[in-house]
């Protein structure tokens, strides 16, 4: 069961990771090497420091506290992306 789940993951994130690399070479087709840079180096940064605090919460308040960090980092990602979602629209409308 554990192996499923490995391979579920491991296909989501693949996932996720190839949906977000072709989102943002829709920005600038032509800078597409400086635009992966920038993405790659925000995705392993992200992934360094999401590694350190769920580390150090396991440490120190166990299972418990690795969801807790997962719940924060959840939250602090979902509301930003639900903000800027809002944003265009309301851009527009002002615009037109």
């Amino acid at each position: 069961m554990i192996a499923v789940g490995i391979i579920l993951l491991d296909a989501g994130a693949q996932g996720t990771h190839v949906s977000n690399q072709s989102i943002i070479y829709a920005i600038a087709p032509s800078q597409r090497s400086t635009i992966n840079s920038i993405y790659m180096v925000c995705f392993f940064t992200g992934a360094s420091i999401g590694s350190l605090v769920s580390g150090y919460a396991f440490a120190h308040y166990g299972w418990n506290g690795t969801c807790a960090v997962g719940a924060i980092f959840g939250v602090a990602t979902i509301v930003p992306a639900l903000l800027w979602r809002k944003a265009p629209t309301q851009l527009a409308t002002v615009a037109g």
